[in-house]
C-alpha cells in the first residue's frame, strides 16, 4: 500500500511542477525567439483560475494513479516493464493536457520535445523486449532444464527394471487411477452446489495430492474425509458478481472431488463444527481480492503467479501463490520461492520450495517447466539450425499431474521434433522443486495412443457424432508395463461411459470395458496374450509354492478371477474357476489366504494352482 500512495504522490507533485512551470513559461522559447538582446525574458502571470486548474488536475492524478495503482497491481520492479509503462502513460497523458494549456501548440518547442522524449522511451521499452528474445539467449534457456538422464532397458518387464524403481508412477490398484478430467470436476462440483450456484462460482479447480483427515460440513451432511497422498481436485466457491459478494463478503467454502472416484465429491462448508468463512478469494473486491490483498502487504515489487488454493492436514484451504523474477530482461522468470496464503486470516508466509509445507503441491508453474523442456529440446544447435536436425526433440501435447511414492509430478512425454506417433522417453517433474528427470525409452506418443483407443468402428462413429469424446491420456505403470490411460466420457453430462488403456511400447496391446475393473482385466489379457502366456494353464505342479497372503483387489469377469496380493503388488494372479478353487467365489478384500502357484514362473501375469481361505 504505501509503495502505491508513494507512487502516486509522486506523479501528483510531477504533473504539479509540469503544469506551472508550462504556465509559467508559456511560449517561453516562441516568445523569446523574437526578443532583441536589449529586451528582458518575457514571462506569463499564474492567474487565479490557473492555479485551481494545477489543483484539481493535481488531485485527479493523484487519484486516478492511485486508482489505477490499487485496481491494476501493476509490478513495482525494475525488471518488469509495468512501472515504465505507468511512467510513459503518465508522461503522454500530461503532454495532452499540456496541449490544452498552451495557446500555440504548433510552435511549442517544450511539447515537441516532450513527444520526441515520449518516442525515445518507447523505443528503449521495446529494445529491452527485443533483447530478451530467444535468439540472443538460447544457448542459456537450452540449459536451464539439466534434467538427470536415465536410460530404461527397452525389453524388461521385471518389477526390479528402472521403469518400476525409478519412473514411480504405478498403478498397482484401479483406486490409484485418475478417472476424473477437468471436465468431469467442473461438472460434478457444479452438481453438488445445489442452491449454491444461484450465487457462488468454482474460480478454478486444482489437482493436489491430498494428505487429510478431517470432518467436514458438506451440502451431504456431516462427513469424514480422510485421504492419504491421493490426487484429488479443489476448487474455492467465489461470488458471482459484486452485489452479492457486497451483501456476504465471505467466501462459504470450496469443493473437493476424489480425481480417481467420481462418486466421491463434496462441497466442504465447514470443519471441525465450524463454519468456513473465506476472507480472501481471487476475484474478490476491495481489500479481499487476494492479489491486492499481498501488493499491499510486501509484495508490490513481486511477480505473483498461480493463484489457485489447496488444503492443509486439516481442510483449512490455504493459496501457495508462487514467486517469480526475470532474469533477462522483462521475461524468463524463475521460480524464487512460494508464498503460502492463509484464506481465512490473510496470514502470509513466504518459503522456499524445498521448505513449503508438506501439503504444498503445486509451486512450479506449468507454463515455465513446459517452456524450459521446449527450450531444451529445440535449442542444442542454438536459435537457428538450419540443416543440423539429429537429435531435437519437443515435449508431446498436454502436460498432466501424476502421483508417485515420492511426491506429484509433471508428466510430459518427449518425441522427435515433427514425429506425433513415436517418443523418445518422458520426462517427471518435481511440481514443487522443479527437479526433472527424463527417462529414455521409446514408445507411442499421447495422440497415438488416443488414435489408437478410437479405432473401432463402433467409437469411431460415436466420437465423430458426439456421442463420445475421450478424455487426455495419462501415462501410468500398470503391473510393471508403460501404459496408457483414459476416460471416454458424454459430452453432454460429462460422465464416463468406458475406460481404455493401451501399451506405451505396443499400439496393438490395448482394450476398453464399460466399467474400469472389466477394461483393465481385458487389458491384462492382452498384455498376457503379448507374452505369449495362457492365463488359465495350469503351473507345474514339481515346482509349486505355497504362501499366505492378503487379497489386495479381486475381481472377476465370467469365470476367469485375478487377484492382487499383499507382498506381490507387481503381479496379477489369474485363475478359471474350478471345484479346487470354490473359495475364490468368497474370499474378499483384506482376508487372508493360502495359494500357490509356480514359483519359477517370472512373468507377470501367474495362473494360481489353489485357492483356500483361511480360517
Amino acid at each position: 500500500m504505501v509503495q502505491y500512495i508513494i507512487l502516486s504522490v509522486l506523479f501528483a507533485v510531477a504533473f504539479g511542477f509540469f503544469a506551472y512551470f508550462t504556465f509559467r513559461y508559456d511560449q517561453f522559447g516562441y516568445r523569446n525567439k523574437y526578443r532583441k538582446d536589449d529586451e528582458p525574458v518575457k514571462y506569463q502571470e499564474i492567474t487565479k483560475g490557473n492555479w485551481w486548474w494545477i489543483g484539481w488536475w493535481t488531485a485527479f492524478i493523484f487519484i486516478g494513479s492511485l486508482w489505477f495503482n490499487l485496481y491494476v497491481q501493476p509490478v513495482f520492479n525494475a525488471n518488469v516493464a509495468d512501472i515504465y509503462l505507468e511512467i510513459l502513460a503518465f508522461v503522454i497523458f500530461s503532454l495532452v493536457l499540456q496541449g490544452f494549456m498552451c495557446e500555440e501548440v504548433d510552435e511549442n518547442p517544450i511539447e515537441l520535445k516532450g513527444i520526441f522524449g515520449v518516442i525515445c522511451f518507447g523505443f528503449l521499452l521495446l529494445c529491452s523486449q527485443f533483447y530478451s528474445c530467444d535468439g540472443w539467449h538460447a544457448d542459456g534457456k537450452q540449459k536451464m532444464l539439466d534434467p538427470n538422464t536415465v536410460v530404461l532397458e527397452q525389453d524388461s518387464l521385471d518389477a526390479d527394471t528402472l521403469l518400476v524403481r525409478d519412473s514411480i508412477v504405478v498403478a498397482t490398484s484401479n483406486k490409484d487411477i485418475c478417472v476424473v478430467s477437468y471436465a468431469m470436476a467442473e461438472k460434478s462440483g457444479f452438481t453438488k452446489m445445489g442452491d449454491l450456484k444461484n450465487t457462488y462460482k468454482v474460480y478454478s479447480y486444482t489437482k493436489q495430492s491430498v494428505t487429510c483427515d478431517f470432518w467436514a460440513k458438506t451440502t451431504d451432511g456431516k462427513q469424514h474425509i480422510v485421504y492419504n497422498e491421493h490426487l484429488c481436485y479443489v476448487g474455492l466457491l467465489e461470488h458471482k458478481g459484486f452485489l452479492t459478494w457486497w451483501k456476504n463478503p465471505y467466501s462459504p467454502g470450496y469443493v473437493l472431488i476424489d480425481a480417481c472416484n467420481p462418486s466421491k465429491y463434496w462441497v466442504i462448508l465447514g470443519i471441525d463444527g465450524k463454519d468456513l468463512q473465506i476472507n480472501y478469494t481471487p476475484n474478490a473486491w476491495w481489500g479481499k481480492n487476494l492479489e491486492r490483498h499481498m501488493r499491499c502487504n510486501g509484495y508490490a515489487g513481486t511477480i505473483l503467479a498461480d493463484f489457485d488454493m489447496e488444503i492443509d492436514e486439516k481442510g483449512y484451504p490455504f493459496a501457495p501463490v508462487t514467486t517469480e523474477e526475470n532474469t533477462i530482461a522483462f521475461g524468463t522468470p524463475i521460480v524464487t520461492g512460494v508464498a503460502v496464503v492463509d484464506l481465512i486470516s490473510g496470514e502470509i508466509k513466504q518459503y522456499e520450495p524445498k521448505d513449503a509445507p508438506a501439503f504444498v503441491n503445486m509451486i512450479q508453474p506449468k507454463d515455465i517447466m513446459y517452456d524450459r523442456i521446449t527450450w531444451w529440446g529445440d535449442y542444442i544447435y542454438g536459435w537457428i539450425h538450419w540443416t543440423e536436425k539429429e537429435g531435437l526433440t519437443q515435449p508431446c501435447k498436454g502436460m498432466d499431474v501424476v502421483q508417485t511414492d515420492k511426491g506429484s509430478f509433471y508428466y510430459v512425454g518427449i518425441s522427435a521434433q515433427g514425429d506425433s506417433v513415436a517418443t523418445q522417453g518422458y520426462m517427471l517433474i518435481d511440481t514443487r522443486t522443479g527437479s526433472t528427470t527424463y527417462y529414455q525409452r521409446r514408445g507411442i506418443s499421447e495422440d497415438y495412443a488416443a488414435r489408437v483407443m478410437c479405432s473401432p468402428e463402433d467409437l469411431s462413429y460415436k466420437i465423430k457424432n458426439g456421442v463420445l469424446e475421450l478424455m487426455e491420456p495419462i501415462y501410468y505403470n500398470i503391473d510393471g508395463i508403460p501404459t496408457y490411460f483414459a476416460t471416454y466420457v458424454s459430452p453432454a453430462d460429462q460422465q464416463a461411459k468406458l475406460y481404455g488403456f493401451c501399451s506405451a511400447e505396443n499400439r496393438s496391446v490395448w482394450a476398453y470395458g464399460e466399467t474400469l475393473e472389466e477394461a483393465r482385466q481385458k487389458y491384462d489379457d492382452a498384455c498376457s496374450a503379448a507374452l505369449g502366456k495362457n492365463v488359465v494353464d495350469f503351473s507345474d505342479a514339481q515346482n509349486l509354492t505355497f504362501v499366505e497372503v492378503k487379497v489386495l483387489e479381486k475381481t472377476n469377469i465370467d469365470k476367469v478371477f485375478y487377484f492382487r496380493f499383499d507382498g506381490y503388488k507387481n503381479k496379477v494372479f489369474t485363475a478359471e474357476l474350478r471345484p479346487e478353487l470354490s473359495d475364490m467365489l468368497w474370499g474378499t478384500q483384506g482376508r487372508k489366504v493360502k495359494v500357490s502357484f509356480n514359483k519359477t514362473d517370472n512373468s507377470k501375469f501367474v495362473t494360481l494352482s489353489s485357492y483356500e481361505i483361511m480360517k
